[in-house]
């Protein structure tokens, strides 16, 4: 679904740079499904179709985390 959501946006290249790819557990998966925003390092899970479009926005392409869909974030280095 968030590979069709992504193609349907076509985000600008100039401003925004989205990836995503397939992974096996990374250790909750029974709160699947699940996204890992880097550079920042958060972890969103139990997400819903409904979730995805303010994921994209806010987060993927404006870089707001959205608190609301976050379960944790990774310490900085």
């Amino acid at each position: 679904m968030l590979k069709k959501k992504l193609h349907q946006i076509q985000p600008d290249k100039s401003t925004a740079e989205v990836h995503r790819s397939k992974s096996t557990c990374l250790g909750v998966c029974a709160h699947g499904p699940l996204a890992l925003v880097y550079p920042e390092g958060i972890l969103y899970f139990e997400l819903k179709i409904e979730d995805l479009d303010k994921l994209i926005e806010e987060h993927l392409l404006h870089g707001r985390p959205v608190s609301s869909l976050s379960f944790f974030r990774m310490p900085s280095l």
